[in-house]
């Protein structure tokens, strides 16, 4: 799923297929102005490494305040290495 950036699913969003290749990962929609979109696997691995660590400090900061967090870090990790692990994606 792509949205717009208010994260509103019906104000601009639409679906997207995934194929997952050895170093991309392509978007394919046939809703967007580009009907393709594609990422190298190592800039999304870099971006979402650097958010798991914004993440981590945030959790520390609401924790050294005493209030509630929010997000399941050890969640986004595993979701990390399944991304990493070529048999649950098929990368070809």
């Amino acid at each position: 799923m792509y949205t717009c950036s208010c994260g509103i699913f019906g104000c601009g969003g639409f679906y997207i297929d995934v194929l997952y290749k050895k170093e991309t990962v392509i978007w394919g929609t046939e809703q967007a102005t580009f009907t393709k979109y594609i990422f190298k696997k190592d800039n999304i691995v870099r971006v979402a490494e650097g958010l798991i660590n914004k993440l981590v400090e945030l959790h520390q900061l609401l924790q050294e305040h005493g209030l509630q967090t929010f997000h399941d870090i050890e969640a986004y990790k595993e979701k990390l290495a399944w991304f990493l692990n070529p048999v649950n994606n098929q990368l070809s």
